[in-house]
């Protein structure tokens, strides 16, 4: 038995660092969307550093 990888959208992802931009703790969120907090501290970083260019998705074209 193999286990698949679980894939977050960007919208979800998005989503999350809002709630967690409006007040939310990691922790809470963390159990709220059933994913590990150190994953939300490293889209938030993810999200600091490339901006409008984080969490691309399969087929992303690079602005073309």
């Amino acid at each position: 038995m193999s286990l698949k990888r679980r894939q977050f959208t960007r919208e979800f992802k998005l989503q999350v660092l809002q709630e967690a931009d409006s007040g939310k703790s990691i922790s809470q969120l963390a159990r709220e969307h059933q994913v590990h907090p150190t994953l939300i501290h490293r889209w938030r970083q993810q999200l600091r550093r490339q901006g409008d260019r984080a969490f691309p998705g399969n087929g992303w074209q690079g602005g073309k």
